[in-house]
């Protein structure tokens, strides 16, 4: 098997960067489409709603986000509308942290692999897999509350691509 020496294999400097400054409904990234693996790290992420809110990550196309399809796998909860950032609901005080890597992002012929791993330092985390179940040409990527009533109000995020 013949390695390509010119194959990028590190993840270089961050071809997105967001840092709190005020209160968002989502952090989105655009433009996407020439990645076909993305590294997303977030550290202090923090929403401002109740105990019945979980911090989401979502995959999109120029049609517009992916809110449904997902198989996000972890230890606890599971949803459609995207990959976790955390076991259960938690309340606004908490704070997340972690990486997630998406796979196959910009392929049309394979649905988007994402896994990753956060953490709380209440003590809660874990391992995350999973995949959006439609083969497509994503362009875009954000960070969300899975209610659409809550706003991330604290945190810094960085995103990185290879090609």
């Amino acid at each position: 098997m013949q390695i390509d020496s010119a194959a990028q294999s590190t993840w270089g400097a961050p071809i997105g960067a967001w840092d709190y400054t005020e209160d968002v409904t989502e952090v989105a990234f655009n433009d996407l489409g020439g990645y076909r693996e993305l590294c997303l790290r977030f550290w202090g992420i923090q929403h401002d709603a109740g105990g019945t809110d979980t911090v989401i990550a979502q995959v999109g196309t120029e049609s517009g986000w992916g809110v449904t399809g997902y198989s996000s796998i972890g230890n606890g909860t599971v949803t459609t509308a995207g990959i976790t950032m955390q076991n259960t609901a938690q309340a606004a005080s908490i704070v997340f942290n972690g990486v997630f890597y998406f796979r196959e992002f910009n392929n049309a012929d394979q649905e988007t692999f994402m896994e990753g791993a956060t953490g709380i330092p209440q003590g809660s985390g874990g391992v995350r897999a999973g995949t959006r179940g439609v083969a497509e040409v994503n362009d875009r990527l954000r960070i969300t509350v899975n209610s659409g009533a809550a706003n991330i109000a604290a945190g810094h995020v960085r995103l990185y691509g290879r090609r």
